[in-house]
């Protein structure tokens, strides 16, 4: 087998994707941990030494920048598209069916969370749209009581997905003065994001899914 004719599977082995979604996972939980409980950044590593960006913020990029990478592989490699959207949709909604069930019927009960509050079409509508999980009540006496906030970037996740479906539509990826001034355009969302939605509390854009 020469190395053009590689196994797949030696490729995955070789790669160290594993690890290094691993030490970003570490991250987010060393940078939000103490930011839940006092509902500030004063105990947040990175934010104590420059004073702006922090380790949970970097460590989401980093999230983003791998999937997009893998993303964009497993597209050009998938036809037709229906294919490739079953396989993300696979890929997305099992675990976040399963993480959504778990924090409602598991998590919520012991934070205080009201189930009483919460109709199952509620539940059923909002996992379907991969927001996450929200029941009245839990978590109350912290500054961000949300189940699990983390979720929150699912369904930027899945729109990244058929936004990358969109730009191979119009060419983007074939075609580079196209690709920039789409790369342009998005930059311009993400600014106007920061602009409305400051980043100095985890997850700000979530307040409008509180009950």
């Amino acid at each position: 087998m020469t190395p053009l004719q590689q196994n797949p599977d030696d490729e995955r082995r070789a790669n160290n994707f594993g690890l290094v979604r691993l030490v970003f996972a570490a991250l987010v939980v060393l940078s939000h941990a103490p930011e839940l409980i006092d509902g500030n950044r004063s105990r947040e590593p990175l934010t104590k030494v420059f004073g702006t960006l922090s380790l949970g913020e970097l460590a989401v990029d980093g999230f983003f920048l791998v999937s997009g990478y893998l993303i964009t592989r497993s597209y050009l490699n998938t036809r037709p598209f229906s294919a490739y959207l079953m396989k993300r949709a696979v890929r997305i909604y099992p675990g976040f069916l399963v993480a959504s069930l778990v924090c409602i019927v598991l998590v919520a009960p012991f934070a205080g969370g009201d189930l009483s509050a919460v109709s199952v079409l509620q539940c059923c509508a909002r996992a379907m749209l991969l927001l996450m999980p929200v029941v009245p009540g839990a978590f109350a006496e912290l500054p961000f009581p949300y189940l699990n906030g983390s979720m929150w970037t699912i369904p930027c996740e899945f729109g990244c997905y058929l936004l990358l479906s969109l730009a191979n539509d119009a060419r983007a990826l074939r075609r580079p003065g196209r690709s920039v001034l789409l790369l342009a355009g998005l930059a311009g969302l993400y600014v106007l994001r920061w602009f409305f939605c400051r980043s100095a509390r985890p997850a700000p854009c979530l307040a409008p899914y509180r009950s």
